[in-house]
């Protein structure tokens, strides 16, 4: 597969965006500098009055869309960063995709991620997230904003949509998962487990912008979201993985203070009692103001899952140099696949790519779908510039 690899003209303040996304027409990488960045709930195309919003995954991602981009505020289409997608087959992929097409120009897209599996809305084909540069004003480090209709199509009404981050370090924390009897018992297990990472990093959850879980069965899901937010007042999103009477979390977190930018961009760290790996790190945690969100991507082997992988990882390389970043600068990585080959094979070759003193943190889930027909395993990757030779 060919990447074209040219920054765009049509450009926010402080964003760049780089090639064209495998598979989306969007940009393949979109970096961001020195600029503060919102990053949304996730929502769902539901009416107050009960029901979804409209029949079909284009109606209701047209619906969602708007949304998000009313409550982003004036010019939110050409600040967004980052679409994350969760839709209920491969085909609601291609429908959204369409509405891409339509909506947004190709130099003016961000970078965008799919997932296939069950929503905890009955009638729901699409949920969606996303991340912006944010147009506002204000000097807190954080900065977690009420938006009642936006409040109103997520999962945890009750708290702010929307959490403002000024530019500065980040912790990356990879998905932990704690036993139960339930799911919410596994979540209050695993939160403090979180809690624990958290104070070794001189952090808590007051500090902590967005958490994601990965859930099973999604019947469940809304009992995980009212254990978190309990504890966390921001953006929540969940993930369908088939490990069924389990729950993964993990959790993005602003480090305090200004950003710090030493010879490595990039801190890789093991909190105690946790053993180090070769192919994730637990936490990462960056310095400076720049981040790379790259678009979910996807090999273009139609054999086997396990030959998509090495494909991937050279679009990885190719998408990055131009954005400024390389394998050695990875923070954050999300791994889906759909078929024990991919697994396999995703495991066997990560260390053939990683450098295993800094393997970015991660989480893997088995799921129904990728997005893409045939396609059995995609990554989506969060990167920072390398530090100029």
């Amino acid at each position: 597969m060919v990447l074209l690899l040219w920054p765009s003209a049509a450009r926010a303040e402080g964003l760049s965006r780089f090639g064209v996304g495998p598979c989306s027409g969007s940009s393949g990488a979109v970096r961001v500098d020195d600029v503060p960045l919102v990053f949304s709930t996730q929502v769902f195309p539901q009416l107050e009055t009960g029901g979804v919003a409209a029949s079909s995954a284009r109606e209701q991602a047209e619906f969602l869309l708007s949304r998000v981009e009313s409550a982003l505020g004036e010019g939110a289409a050409s600040r967004i960063v980052k679409w994350n997608f969760c839709v209920t087959s491969d085909e609601a992929a291609t429908e959204v995709r369409g509405v891409l097409d339509q909506r947004y120009a190709g130099s003016e897209r961000g970078a965008v991620s799919f997932v296939v599996g069950q929503l905890p809305r009955a009638g729901a084909h699409v949920a969606l997230d996303v991340v912006a540069v944010d147009a506002g004003t204000g000097s807190a480090r954080l900065d977690r904003r009420e938006h009642e209709s936006l409040q109103k199509l997520s999962l945890n009404p009750g708290n702010p949509p929307l959490c403002r981050v000024m530019p500065g370090s980040l912790v990356f924390v990879a998905g932990q998962a704690e036993a139960g009897n339930s799911i919410a018992e596994a979540t209050r297990n695993t939160l403090r487990s979180l809690d624990a990472t958290l104070q070794h990093l001189g952090l808590s959850f007051a500090d902590v912008i967005s958490v994601r879980s990965f859930v099973s069965p999604m019947d469940q899901a809304e009992a995980a979201v009212a254990e978190i937010q309990k504890i966390h007042r921001g953006p929540q999103s969940v993930v369908e993985w088939l490990a069924p009477g389990t729950i993964e979390i993990e959790l993005l977190a602003a480090s305090p203070g200004p950003a710090l930018e030493p010879a490595e961009r990039v801190e890789y760290i093991t909190p105690p009692g946790m053993q180090a790996s070769a192919v994730f790190s637990r936490v990462s945690r960056t310095h400076g103001p720049s981040l790379i969100f790259v678009s979910g991507l996807y090999g273009t082997s139609e054999r086997s899952g396990g030959e998509e992988v090495p494909q991937i990882f050279a679009n990885l390389e190719q998408l990055l140099k131009p954005a400024g970043g390389n394998l050695r600068n990875l923070a954050k990585a999300t791994y889906y696949v759909s078929t024990d080959d991919s697994s396999a094979r995703l495991n066997e070759l990560r260390p053939k790519y990683y450098d295993p003193q800094r393997p970015p943190a991660a989480s893997k889930a088995v799921v129904r779908g990728t997005g893409v027909p045939g396609k059995t395993v995609t990554l989506d990757m969060i990167a920072v510039p390398a530090p100029r030779e």
